[in-house]
């Protein structure tokens, strides 16, 4: 039997999380994600991020179907990007956005907000991460670039590791 006693934990880093990729495998019920959100916070985890990538195939796109017909996805994606900014702007928080939506049309990108944060990333090695970064850079916006190389072999994953290093 062990003696009474407290123990006092914290975590160097503030926020810790997780990504959960729903995208490739059966979609968790509600009950699913609460179970797992109790689990991670047992690991001291404070965020919880849904991966959704073509996980739900609609069938009426609505009315940014029409829209992106008329003023192009990525004028769209940019008034999207817009219209959240104004929420995080409100939290006093930083923005950041996957590049890769706005990098199709380089001439929109002047529509951008200039404190947002663009995150470039690429599967492979050989992925352009010059010249999107130097299309994001003309605008004035920061970028953050992430490798984003998920290989099963190893040596396969090093050589991407390495070929990546700079933007």
């Amino acid at each position: 039997m062990l003696p009474c006693f407290s123990i006092s934990d914290w975590s160097d880093i503030k926020a810790r999380g997780v990504l959960l990729d729903i995208s490739r495998t059966k979609v968790p019920t509600m009950d699913t994600l609460l179970t797992l959100i109790d689990q991670f916070s047992t690991l001291k985890d404070n965020q919880i991020k849904l991966y959704t990538e073509h996980t739900f195939a609609f069938s009426n796109q609505g009315g940014s179907k029409a829209k992106c017909q008329k003023e192009g996805a990525t004028n769209v994606r940019i008034d999207f990007l817009a219209k959240i900014k104004q929420q995080v702007d409100k939290r006093h928080h930083k923005m950041m956005f996957w590049s890769d939506i706005v990098l199709e049309e380089p001439e929109c990108l002047k529509k951008l907000s200039k404190d947002l944060i663009a995150l470039n990333w690429g599967y492979e090695g050989n992925h352009p991460f010059t010249r999107e970064c130097k299309l994001m850079a003309a605008q004035k916006n920061p970028i953050l670039r992430l490798s984003w190389h998920l290989q099963l072999e190893f040596a396969h994953w090093t050589h991407n590791e390495y070929a990546n290093e700079s933007c």
